[in-house]
């Protein structure tokens, strides 16, 4: 039996990456597992499943489960107990404990740190960001103790992690794509003179996403086409300041899950900017993967980890200032042969970077002798 624990309600129609990926990761466990050898402990009902196989990790706990695969959220399990008003706040942690204890294998996928990041001091109130700063801290130790195997977005995120000399094993361990939702089809190539058809997808804050070198492409160039998917309240505070309404080129959309696909599966090449902090360098976001699920090149900007997997993976261009985002639309406006080398090379890796890749490689390691750490 393989265990996996995720402390929220997973529903399908939620769009937010942080519930998104256990969903499929789930999905494609119960795809490759035997029916029934899937033991879900999600939720605030995950307590009476604990009860019930409690007896069975005490009696004979290398049979009763392979491994333990944990999707953390983005808060401290107390903390989520406490909000499911449970009498026993440290229940999370005390099953993981009694696994433990039974040398049954547990591995983690711990997906955010951005309590270390200077960005979380802004982003917190001053009153509670200490309190949170030492809480994240002390419960990374105990994963640390407690865990034999801790996937990461990128490995890059070990280096600004606490980590000490312990047994744990750090990995990779990335979003991926639905090979379900991607069709590469010859007849979806660019067409010459058409014009590309350009994405956005995200946050249009002047202060942190300035779009202007792109907007200005497209005043220039009218044969360019945009697709803007942002939030409504984000569109009615900044359209003004980009003169949007001026732009016939350019269709906006506030539109999610399902919806967007549409959006994505119109588009010829994906705009991916960040802005230049700490947390970009190891951060892998969602839509990385969404836009390569989709066959879209990425156009993004240097010092994030998106751009080394832009660079590793050959699927797109990577840019060192706004204003050479506006020369290479140009230029791939007048060649659309450049995208469509992208593409194909996107249909390279794909197969490499699906939800199945990725469960397969968590049961690999959680199996291997080699990764089986005793206590």
């Amino acid at each position: 039996m393989i265990v996996f624990f995720f402390p929220y309600e997973l529903n399908a129609t939620d769009d937010r990456p942080s519930l998104k990926r256990p969903l499929k990761m789930l999905d494609a466990l119960k795809k490759i597992a035997k029916t029934g050898q899937v033991l879900e402990l999600i939720g605030s009902s995950r307590d009476l499943k604990i009860k019930r196989i409690q007896p069975l990790i005490k009696n004979d706990p290398v049979r009763a489960i392979e491994f333990v695969y944990v999707e953390s959220i983005n808060k401290p399990l107390f903390l989520q107990r406490i909000f499911e008003r449970k009498i026993n706040i440290f229940g999370d942690y005390c099953f993981f404990w009694q696994c433990k204890k039974h040398n049954i294998p547990l591995t983690m996928f711990y997906r955010d740190a951005l309590w270390v990041s200077k960005q979380f001091r802004d982003l917190t109130p001053k009153y509670t960001y200490y309190f949170l700063k030492v809480v994240f801290y002390i419960e990374f130790k105990v994963f640390e103790y407690l865990f034999d195997v801790l996937f990461l977005p990128s490995i890059e995120m070990a280096k600004v992690l606490p980590l000490g000399e312990n047994k744990v094993v750090i990995d990779e361990l990335p979003p991926a794509v639905d090979l379900d939702k991607y069709q590469f089809v010859e007849t979806n190539k660019p067409k010459k003179n058409q014009g590309i058809v350009l994405l956005y997808v995200g946050n249009i804050n002047p202060g942190f996403y300035n779009i202007s070198p792109m907007v200005k492409v497209l005043e220039n160039d009218t044969s360019l086409k945009l697709n803007l998917c942002c939030r409504k309240q984000d569109w009615n505070l900044f359209k003004q300041y980009y003169n949007f309404k001026y732009l016939k080129n350019v269709y906006v959309h506030h539109l999610v899950n399902d919806e967007l696909e549409r959006i994505y599966r119109q588009s010829d090449v994906h705009i991916l900017l960040f802005a230049e902090e700490e947390y970009r360098k190891f951060a892998v976001p969602f839509k990385f993967y969404e836009s390569l699920q989709f066959g879209i090149p990425i156009i993004t900007n240097k010092g994030t980890k998106v751009a080394s997997l832009v660079r590793e993976m050959d699927v797109g261009w990577v840019v060192n200032n706004q204003a050479e985002v506006s020369k290479l639309i140009v230029r791939l406006n007048s060649d659309m042969s450049l995208v469509q080398k992208k593409k194909d090379n996107i249909a390279r890796v794909i197969k490499a970077n699906s939800w199945k890749a990725r469960i397969e490689k968590v049961i690999k390691i959680c199996t291997s002798s080699s990764y089986k750490i005793s206590n």
